[in-house]
């Protein structure tokens, strides 16, 4: 009988971790074409973060990046030079279509507090039966919450901008959800 060493499944388990943190994915069965894209976005993503944690790995722990159907989004704070240097960064990755980039004004102050509010969002969509197949990201930067992604239709992205506004502790809601 052969043993398959544990490392292997416990380094798929981080790398899908590392690569959905921040995400929520609610999906329909998935199709072949929907398999290959969401791997092309995983790609990008990965490869654009790796870019930005090897030129300033102070500055990209602020800085998170999305990609969905070959649109990046970069969500954070950063001076200026790092913002540029993420939105040229996204847009020379192969395969990209669209860059959006969302920075916010000011440092996260509390970055435990951010992510409780980012997976209270994100549990209060996965059990709301009423919303569709979803493919999205929730960034959440003291109380700042932006969603980007996809959704089947208007009423699913007016029902998850709805949820989230409705929860506590969120101050304003930024989407840049397509359909």
């Amino acid at each position: 009988m052969q043993r398959t060493p544990l490392f292997f499944p416990a380094f798929l388990l981080f790398l899908s971790a590392l690569l959905c943190s921040g995400c929520v994915f609610h999906t329909a069965g998935p199709s072949e074409s929907s398999i290959t894209t969401s791997y092309d976005d995983a790609t990008v993503r990965y490869n654009l973060s790796s870019i930005l944690a090897n030129r300033d790995p102070v500055a990209s722990a602020a800085v998170e990046v999305f990609c969905f159907n070959r649109h990046v989004f970069i969500v954070g704070y950063a001076d200026k030079g790092f913002q540029t240097l993420a939105e040229t960064s996204a847009r020379a990755e192969k395969g990209v279509k669209q860059v959006t980039s969302h920075w916010f004004s000011e440092p996260a102050l509390d970055r435990m507090a951010n992510a409780r509010l980012a997976a209270n969002i994100e549990s209060k969509l996965l059990l709301d039966t009423s919303i569709s197949a979803v493919r999205m990201a929730v960034a959440v930067n003291n109380g700042e919450v932006v969603l980007a992604g996809t959704v089947p239709d208007r009423k699913n992205a007016e029902q998850v901008i709805s949820l989230a506004r409705q929860v506590e502790r969120v101050k304003s809601v930024t989407s840049y959800l397509s359909y």
